[in-house]
């Protein structure tokens, strides 16, 4: 099951355990990343909306989390149009 059951890190490094196909070329490093930290962002998150009683604003009006939502949306931009314009070449 896991490193601490096995004593083994295969599964670790085995992408076929958490349900992503090989022939999907994924890198598996911000798999791992993610499966480990989204936890811990979701609490953090969720603490941070209860500071701010359910106002969603509160991530807008501050300076430098604006920042972070606007350099968040810049970089889903850039990640996404290049596949978006083969897309729309495609057809």
């Amino acid at each position: 099951m896991g490193f601490r059951y096995r004593w083994s890190a295969e599964p670790c490094y085995s992408p076929r355990k958490i349900g992503v196909n090989a022939a999907v070329p994924l890198e598996f490093s911000p798999l791992i990343l993610g499966y480990v930290l989204g936890p811990l962002m979701e609490e953090y998150l969720r603490r941070a909306k209860l500071l701010a009683r359910g106002d969603a604003t509160a991530f807008f009006t501050r300076p430098l989390s604006l920042a972070f939502m606007i350099g968040t949306v810049l970089i889903l931009s850039v990640m996404i149009a290049p596949a978006m314009r083969k897309r729309g070449e495609g057809t």
